[in-house]
């Protein structure tokens, strides 16, 4: 980063520059230098730089002052101190080639702790101020460590702080003297069942081979180190956050293997005994180890990653309240690429391109096909749809293996690709956002002036020229699954790019120092800050760290805006992004006020959880979480009313006034009680209470985030974040929301000729004459659309507070399997009588001495009492029934939307005056409908009461088999298809005809003009009555879209043709719900016309840039929820209810069934078996494989079928698009449930006491309409933009209602003689806008299509705030 030296800030006037002059005043010669001296005498240069300077100063000693430097021995030039007008002057002299002020350039180092403010070459800075870490001991939990680094050198330290107790444990390639005055200590740990999956290429000892522990420890406490570069990138200094700390590794991470609990646990006790001050663990599981409370409790604050499955919501790992839990952020560093077309168009992208890879010469682009020729050529991949993603390894190897040049490829987000990988190809390899991708793709497609050449930049590294910090993608988001009354994550800091230590064989590049990012590499950077805190702060309690931490965080970027949460699509980040924000060290070192908590603090809270307690304490009432006293405030089940009471400590100056400032979460009531705290030596410590209260009606809504802070006029604002979410008491997007009756009336509207559309389009589609066609194309941002933004927020979900964990039921076996049996708080002092303890405790279930030291694996002894052993389930079962045991639990691997719709629109047919009746209903309007066309039997196509077509009609109605001339009526008015251009042998299963087979036509076109049909449900669900939005409009029908094997597609070829058809025919309105991934022109020439054409959006969201139908003269929809819901309630044998969504008809789980469980890759059809028989299956799944979900979701419910099972229980993060046609066809109940209920159930069949049979019901769906249902919601997979084809348009244009769609069904076998049925998708939602366009054009025929947009985009519901989006 360049900025003026603080010398040149001071001096408002007085400014620094530097001159360059000429060697000669005649015409240089070819090669020599343009700033050659004149004089050979360095003397004399330097005389005729004075003499310059006094003719503008006037003096020879205002020259003399002036000077800084004279540049007289390589060129000719000066360094001067100047006011502006005077560097104006000289930039005028004779021979002057330029004047430029001087910026100072900062050194490329491992950057993050510059970012953070930790310059370690400030005297007076915070790293000096706590002598660097000195002395502090860090202890990390990881892979292992490189001695040799230069991070880890000892030169300069003195004997390890006299507390150390610590050993260095041997092994192969690591000696006792691997181990110095930096490194003063490591361990080993490792069982057997690791032991027999591990890498081939571990070793047995402290050696890092996996590289992941030696980059963590250094990036907390490594050395000073300089010119450290990977390959020459990112060159500079690096270091730990404490350079002067010292390190102790505990190796229990394994290659190939994971992290054992079992080990974990037992490192974390000898960390204890060993003396560590703070313990740095970047790993996690969904399960939380009780352990750490015990070495919180000794005083050693605990630091965790919070884990890398994000975006999605419910992931966050590691979220015991008394650990500090980090989320990844980017930093102020990036590595820049310029791809330059043979049209010299130029763009930016972020890769790691080295000299080795590429000659940076323009090559021939070729598109990406296997078999294709590639030498000598850049290939491109143009992917639309990247779900699954394209294999990016093969690619580039079979690139590679070709002679290929490079690849370049789209890709959302780059956060989890800038590591080392692409340092290891043998070729270039680029990624692009989708913007990008297309304009290539378009160069690619329109050269006309012979073959497409592309060349790509090395890569340069640049500093402070972008926005951040921002939340990286891949990093978890809460709210807990385990703790919902907890805000996590804690904490984000720089986690993306990470230069630190390498293994000694890392990528086989032989280099000292690499590339990594994750929330791994984030977590170091908060245990090296907390080490300084801790220097600087001895005193403090791990609690009083995490709170200086929290409330000094930052919530603004470095441009001074909300920081941005990266993910599917980018939005502010919030609280279950970031926690309390993004680090701030300098501040948390005088936070002013802290939060602390005591051990003992948390035992009303936890049912004095870990025997942490004595007899007494533990029979205290357990308390509200919401009063525990963290620096954060998470409500998850606020009804009406809840007060918590915080208590804050003064370690600030002495005599203080704190004043509240309070930001409340929306639509809910914030006071604070006092306002006001007032300090002074005798009163340190003062409590508050926080009162959340309900403003609105109590509905079934989403978390609100707000703050609240403390300020003393100062320096100190002591911020804490607050989450809450109402919940109803009876069960425990565009420009926004279309509004149709306020769009009949719009008050002003944005209106567009066609002809506006030349020039910002360059005469696209050929709708200019030759003469507007030279116009000079203008800026789109001057185009007369009707902009407006919805605010998108992610839909959460909590789960509920348990912490017991014990084995799982579903086992079957009774083999020996390692169990971790928790026995509190030691009973001796004496270490060694713990572990006797232990031995008689197992002998008294195996029955000797020699089968417990066979079954003990680690015996845990310092900082709490318990032990692991190869047991079975049966002597498992046993040992938990024993007196004093906590807990037994198995090992774990640590690894990282009847008709109901236009009621809710308001356009109710009932009333006389409403606007339907002042529309009459779009009578006289048609409706085009493109599409898979149409089931004219259907009661929603009937034409009783219908007079004649409309007399501008010229449609045909076009026969084929199963559809007559008597197929079409005075309601289908007219009838074509398009299938010349389709493969015959793709249409076995299809009719050539208007008929419709695959059923989505006949949705569609009732949803926009069908007839008011009443008594309307499926199987009793949703009854009411069904209509279209405008239904008394007439409809054309364009069956341009078929059922193949490969799915249901639409030629563009016969769209084009259709709308073709559709303007002579004389409709007023196209109605697609189709997409793809390119723009159709013809759609132009329809709006021309004066049709208005409605598309979808499209159903590839929650990501960004996936929107389609984006060119601006379309109307596109995306897709929301409304107020009506399919509630089913799920009872647990011990009379825990859980609300979920689903279509459940049948009774077979109406009674109570026994619950058999499936943890993870177990649930899955192969594993299903007869034993389900009269169950109901439940999988408990933390990872998902997200691509083959559908798949398994109906694999597993068949296979329980087929087996006797009588229902299933599934998790998932949202259900927007599983409320169809799928959950009904099902033979036996499926229920799919956030990760809340999955985990509560999980808690119940593993805790189930006294042995007996865990149980569960199922009962029916009801249909609930009304307020207890907050919407509308975005839904999950309607597609976001940006549109990466038109990035000045915004787009989506509106959002209407998409989910669990009540509407007509084909007559076909396939869908059983079922009138009407479920469905969801932007195809739902686009409908119900060609029908509120109908009703429109009814009341103002003389509206242009724009004028029809303008006034539904500028006329949506305004409390945008409400209106959320689902992001799974």
């Amino acid at each position: 980063m360049s900025k003026l030296s603080r010398q040149s800030l001071f001096l408002t006037f007085l400014l620094q520059f530097l001159l360059q002059l000429p060697w000669s005043s005649h015409a240089l010669k070819q090669g020599e230098p343009p700033t050659k001296r004149r004089h050979d005498d360095a003397d004399l240069v330097t005389d005729s730089h004075h003499d310059m300077l006094a003719s503008v100063l006037g003096s020879k000693e205002a020259a003399l002052e002036s000077i800084v430097y004279s540049y007289r021995y390589s060129f000719s030039g000066f360094a001067a101190r100047l006011t502006k007008a005077q560097a104006s002057i000289i930039r005028g002299l004779p021979d002057v080639v330029s004047v430029r002020e001087n910026h100072i350039h900062q050194l490329h180092t491992s950057r993050s702790w510059d970012f953070l403010g930790m310059d370690y070459r400030q005297p007076n800075g915070l790293l000096a101020k706590a002598n660097y870490g000195e002395d502090i001991i860090i202890g990390v939990l990881d892979t292992g460590i490189t001695p040799e680094s230069p991070s880890f050198a000892d030169d300069g330290y003195g004997p390890p702080p006299s507390k150390w107790k610590g050993i260095c444990q041997v092994g192969p390639s690591f000696e006792a003297k691997s181990c110095n005055r930096k490194l003063i200590g490591a361990r080993w740990y490792i069982d057997d069942d690791t032991l027999s999956s591990m890498s081939k290429n571990e070793i047995l000892s402290p050696r890092d081979v996996e590289g992941h522990g030696t980059h963590t420890a250094s990036t907390a406490g490594g050395n000073i180190v300089h010119n450290a570069s990977i390959l020459g990138l990112a060159t500079g200094t690096v270091r730990g956050g404490a350079p002067r700390a010292r390190v102790a590794m505990y190796k229990i991470c394994w290659s190939g293997s994971g992290c054992s609990a079992a080990v974990q646990l037992k490192a974390l006790d000898d960390a204890v005994y060993d003396g560590v001050d703070v313990l740095s663990l970047s790993l996690g599981s969904p399960l939380e180890d009780l352990g750490t409370l015990h070495v919180v409790a000794k005083g050693i604050p605990v630091v965790y990653s919070a884990g890398n499955d994000g975006p999605v919501a419910q992931t966050v790992e590691n979220s015991s309240p008394w650990l500090l839990t980090v989320a990844a952020a980017t930093m102020d560093r990036s590595f820049p690429v310029v791809i330059t077309l043979g049209d010299n168009h130029k763009f930016v992208a972020q890769s790691f391109v080295l000299s080795r890879q590429t000659t940076s010469q323009f090559s021939e682009i070729q598109v990406f096909e296997r078999d294709d020729t590639v030498k000598g050529k850049t290939v491109f991949c143009f992917g639309t749809k990247l779900d699954p993603e394209p294999d990016i390894n093969s690619i580039i190897k079979v690139t590679g293996e070709k002679g290929g040049t490079g690849v370049i490829m789209p890709k959302y987000n780059t956060d989890t690709l800038l590591q080392d990988g692409p340092l290891t190809l043998p070729i270039p390899f680029v990624v692009v956002d989708y913007e990008i991708a297309y304009r290539i793709y378009q160069y690619y497609t329109n050269e006309n002036d012979g073959t497409a050449k592309v060349k790509i930049s090395l890569t340069q590294t640049t500093i402070g020229k972008v926005t951040a910090p921002k939340v990286a993608a891949f990093s978890s988001r809460g709210p807990s699954s385990i703790y919902p009354g907890v805000i996590k994550p804690d904490i984000a800091a720089v986690g993306v790019t990470i230069l630190a230590a390498a293994p000694k064989n890392v990528i086989d590049l032989g280099i000292p120092y690499h590339f990594e990012s994750g929330t791994s590499m984030a977590c170091p950077h908060v245990s090296g800050i907390v080490a300084i805190l801790k220097s600087l702060h001895p005193e403090w309690s791990p609690a009083a760290l995490k709170s200086a931490i929290m409330t000094t965080a930052l919530t603004y970027d470095n441009d001074g805006m909300p920081i941005q949460a990266n993910g599917r699509v980018q939005k502010i980040a919030d609280p279950f992004d970031y926690g309390a924000g993004f680090i701030n060290p300098n501040m948390a070192a005088d936070p002013g006020l802290i939060y602390d908590i005591s051990a003992s603090d948390y035992l009303k809270f936890f049912n004095c959880m870990g025997g942490l307690g004595s007899g007494d304490n533990c029979t205290t009432v357990k308390g509200s979480l919401a009063d525990l006293n963290l620096p954060s405030i998470s409500i998850p089940n606020l009804k009406t009313i809840q007060v918590a009471t915080r208590t804050v400590t003064n370690v600030g100056q002495a005599n203080a006034v704190y004043k509240a400032f309070l930001q409340p979460p929306v639509g809910i009531e914030m006071a604070v009680e006092p306002p006001m705290l007032v300090f002074s030596k005798d009163r340190k410590v003062q409590s508050f209470k926080v009162t959340f209260k309900v403003t609105r009606r109590p509905i079934q809504g989403d978390y609100r985030f707000g703050s609240l802070a403390w300020h003393d006029g100062g320096n100190h604002w002591v911020r804490i974040p607050i989450a809450v979410r109402i919940i109803a008491d009876r069960f425990n997007y565009g420009a926004g929301f279309v509004n149709p009756n306020m769009a009949a009336d719009p008050g002003l509207i944005y209106d567009i000729e066609p002809s506006d559309y030349f020039k910002f389009f360059n005469c696209m589609g050929g709708l200019g004459s030759r003469d507007n066609c030279t116009t000079v194309k203008e800026s789109i941002a001057d185009l007369n659309l009707p902009f407006s933004k919805l605010q998108a927020l992610f839909l959460v979900l909590l789960f509920q507070l348990n912490l017991q964990l014990q084995w799982s039921y579903g086992l079957q076996t009774d083999q020996s399997r390692l169990y971790i049996v928790y026995l509190g708080e030691r009973q001796h002092e004496d270490a060694d009588l713990v572990t006797a303890s232990h031995h008689d405790m197992l002998t008294s279930i195996l029955g000797s001495k020699e089968e417990t030291l066979r079954s003990i694996v680690y015996s845990y002894r310092h900082g709490f009492s318990g032990f692991s052993a190869m047991l079975t389930q049966s002597q498992a079962r046993k040992i938990a029934g024993l007196p004093g045991v906590l807990s037994v639990t198995e090992n774990q691997i640590y690894k990282t939307h009847t008709t109901r719709s236009w009621d809710f629109l308001g356009l109710d047919y009932k009333p006389t005056n409403g606007l339907l009746a002042k529309a009459r209903y779009g009578e006289g309007v048609i409706i085009g409908v493109v599409d898979t066309g149409i089931t004219p039997e259907s009661p929603s196509f009937d034409d009783a009461g219908y007079g004649t077509p409309p007399s501008k009609w010229k449609g045909i109605c076009q026969v084929g088999p199963s559809f007559g001339t008597n197929s079409c009526n005075r309601k289908i008015i007219g009838a074509r298809w398009y299938a010349y251009d389709v493969p015959n042998g793709t249409l076995d299963t299809e009719v050539l005809s208007p008929r419709d087979v695959h059923g989505h036509g006949t949705h569609t076109a009732s949803t926009a003009g069908g007839n008011i049909v009443h008594n309307v449900s499926r199987l009793g669900l949703a009854a009411g009555t069904a209509h279209g939005g405008a239904p008394r409009a007439r409809l054309a029908i364009y069956k341009a879209c078929w059922a193949t094997p490969d799915g249901t597609g639409c030629s563009g070829a016969g769209l084009l043709k259709a709308m073709d058809d559709a303007i002579h025919d004389g409709v007023d309105i196209l109605s697609l719900s189709i997409g793809g991934p390119f723009e159709h022109m013809g759609t132009l020439h329809v709006v021309a016309n004066g049709i208005a054409v409605v598309y979808s959006a499209g159903n590839d969201g929650p990501i960004a840039q996936t929107v389609e139908n984006s060119s601006p003269w379309l109307l596109t929809v995306a897709a929301a929820t409304m107020d009506r819901s399919f509630p089913v309630v799920i009872t647990l044998g011990n009379n825990e209810k859980f609300v979920a969504q689903s279509f459940v008809v049948t009774g077979s789980a109406s009674q109570f069934s026994e619950i058999q469980m499936y943890d993870n890759d177990n649930c899955n059809a192969d594993n299903i078996d007869n034993t389900v028989k009269g169950m109901i299956v439940f999988c408990f799944i933390t990872k998902f494989d997200m691509e083959n979900y559908d798949r398994i979701i109906n694999t597993v419910a068949s296979k329980v079928a087929s087996k006797g099972g009588r229902g299933v229980i599934f998790p998932k993060y949202s259900t927007d698009l599983f409320l169809r046609e799928d959950l009904i066809t099902f033979d036996i109940p499926f229920v799919l449930v956030d990760y809340e209920i999955s985990y509560r159930i999980r808690q119940y069949i593993i805790n189930n006491e006294n042995g007996n049979i865990p149980k569960a019901k199922i009962s029916l769906t009801k249909t609930m309409v009304g307020s207890e249902n907050s919407a509308p919601k975005i839904a999950a997979f309607s597609s976001r933009g940006p549109s990466y084809i038109y990035p000045g348009v915004l787009k989506p244009d509106i959002a209407a209602p998409g989910v669990a769609i009540l509407a007509a069904s084909p007559n076909t076998p396939e869908f059983k003689g079922v009138p009407y049925r479920f469905d969801s998708g932007t195809s739902m939602a686009c409908p119900h806008v060609s029908g509120i366009i109908a009703v429109l054009k009814s009341l103002h025929p003389e509206w242009s299509p724009a004028a029809l947009k303008s006034a539904i985009m500028t006329t949506v519901h305004i409390v945008i705030e409400e209106i959320y989006s689902n992001i799974s």
